[in-house]
């Protein structure tokens, strides 16, 4: 998966960030943990089928083991979810200054003016529509 963040303006000059995810791959589910949960699966339908019978530890197991079920897809999940927000907040701060920046810059005279002098260094990003010096040659 790869999350690609570009800055553009519209019509009125106003920001926008547009977020591409590309990429995108099935969810990493280990052939382990696939097994599990097919085995899983057929001890829970025939624990439902039993449990039929009134027999409360027959349910009881079938409850244990839809919770089994969901620790494993839990994981698999929470993994998912890092590598998103791994790849999603190194783009965060850029957005924040380039919010910043643009804030910045609509300022009337006096106010920019200590804002130069209070907060002199303002960083640019480069997004991945920016064209940079780098990418100039990349064309060649």
């Amino acid at each position: 998966m790869k999350i690609a963040v570009d800055r553009l303006r519209d019509q009125g000059g106003n920001l926008i960030f547009n977020i591409r995810v590309s990429d995108v791959h099935q969810s990493p589910f280990q052939e382990s943990d696939l097994e599990a949960m097919r085995h899983l699966s057929h001890c829970k339908k025939m624990m439902q089928s039993l449990s039929e019978s009134g027999d409360k530890m027959i349910g009881d197991l079938g409850n244990e083991i839809h919770a089994v079920q969901e620790k494993i897809f839990r994981r698999v999940r929470d993994n998912l979810v890092f590598a998103i927000e791994n790849e999603l907040l190194t783009k965060f701060k850029p957005i924040c200054q380039e919010i910043y920046n643009d804030i910045y810059d609509c300022q009337a005279p006096e106010l920019r003016s200590w804002m130069q002098d209070f907060d002199p260094c303002r960083e640019r990003y480069y997004f991945d529509n920016d064209r940079t010096v780098e990418s100039d040659y990349d064309e060649e």
